[in-house]
């Protein structure tokens, strides 16, 4: 990382003002969060450099990164997708590795106890039955999910509704 020479604190303060407004708008996995912000103040940090450098003044310097760099709005536009992408990844990887457990441990039920002429009632052995192919689908669609977006991801684009999809499967899998 390349960094400036300190300077008195009122250009410092905007680079860091123009930081924590993006930090503020961006919502997501506080990791991939916290990555990104960091890649935006060392980028503002590199330009700034790059332009003193060049002999610019220090102040016009950083306000001329600023301006090019864009709003926090601007950025958190494109920062959003990532960081949605990051929390569809996260919540698809906790479904696709608890549901298969969930499924275990109802199959463990189910075996374990009384024979097949138990007192459970039919209706309940077939909501189970029902639910466990729900999870089951869950685990699948997360799969999925997992498969779009990771290194494929940069090579597509992602569907709109991903994210919404796979809420809906963690919320499914929840349920089941």
């Amino acid at each position: 990382m390349t960094t400036g020479p300190a300077r008195g604190g009122g250009a410092d303060d905007l680079v860091e003002k123009h930081v924590a407004e993006l930090d503020a708008l961006l919502h997501g996995p506080s990791r991939a969060k916290s990555r990104l912000v960091e890649e935006a103040r060392d980028g503002l940090t590199e330009t700034v450099a790059a332009y003193t450098g060049e002999g610019e003044p220090y102040e016009r310097a950083v306000h001329r990164a600023v301006a090019e760099f864009g709003s926090a709005r601007e950025l958190a536009a494109s920062f959003q997708r990532e960081l949605t992408i990051a929390q569809a990844r996260h919540t698809a990887r906790a479904i696709a590795l608890s549901a298969p457990f969930l499924l275990a441990c109802w199959f463990l039920v189910q075996s374990t106890g009384a024979p097949q002429t138990s007192a459970v009632p039919r209706a309940a052995q077939l909501l189970a039955t029902h639910l466990a192919t729900v999870a089951g689908a869950a685990v699948l669609l997360a799969a999925a999910a997992l498969a779009t977006t990771g290194v494929l991801a940069r090579r597509l684009p992602v569907p709109h509704r991903l994210p919404l999809t796979v809420a809906w499967t963690g919320t499914t899998a929840s349920v089941s």
